[in-house]
């Protein structure tokens, strides 16, 4: 099943340093598909929020060296109400070798919505989530809560309401449950990797 659709990863940058053999195996075994974000919040599992001017720019400036040695020009950031705190994924989008966000808000169900930094860079917030009993046994994190999610949404590729980040909690929800969802998609739904996302997203929604 794996290379079967396309399918986002988060993996740490700083592998290229603390375990290069490890970092190689992934891209040598990934798939037509794949594609790797650093995350999560970069090269640590960290809310980035709450570190001070100075410590985040002084993490900042090294994750920017890692993304360039690994090639993970896209992020997750992981932190809670980042999508109102434009100082933080300004700073992230700032370096030279950050290209976009992802932005999964830790015990946040995520609105979908899309933002830009101040030099144009895209800010996308989680809409879907793929989790088994997420908000204490309800079903909104199930394979079928999330197909009519997006089959009922906007196909508009100029609308922010157009493009559905989906977070697939990996602890209980495998690539079958992927599958799943993407089988009972409308044919008016595309799923596409990682980087052509952004593209997209840059193309029809960013600064002109």
């Amino acid at each position: 099943m794996h290379g079967q659709f396309p399918l986002g990863y988060t993996i740490s940058p700083s592998l290229y340093d603390l375990a290069p053999a490890a970092l190689r195996w992934y891209y040598e075994n990934s798939k037509e598909g794949d594609y790797f974000v650093a995350g999560p919040s970069g090269s640590s599992y960290i809310f980035p929020s709450k570190m001070s001017d100075a410590d985040l720019d002084d993490y900042l400036a090294k994750l920017n060296e890692y993304v360039d040695k690994s090639g993970l020009n896209i992020c997750n950031i992981l932190d809670q109400k980042i999508m109102d705190n434009p100082k933080v994924y300004n700073k992230y989008l700032a370096q030279p070798n950050i290209d976009a966000i992802f932005y999964t808000g830790y015990g946040e169900k995520g609105d979908g919505r899309i933002k830009f930094s101040d030099n144009g860079k895209p800010v996308i917030e989680q809409r879907s989530v793929l989790w088994e009993g997420i908000d204490g046994g309800s079903n909104r994190g199930e394979e079928s809560t999330v197909i009519s999610q997006i089959n009922s949404r906007s196909a508009n590729p100029h609308s922010a309401d157009g493009y559905t980040f989906v977070f697939v909690h990996c602890w209980t929800k495998n690539q079958q449950s992927i599958k799943t969802v993407i089988d009972g998609l409308n044919d008016n739904v595309r799923v596409v990797p990682v980087d052509q996302f952004v593209q997209l997203v840059k193309q029809n929604l960013g600064p002109k």
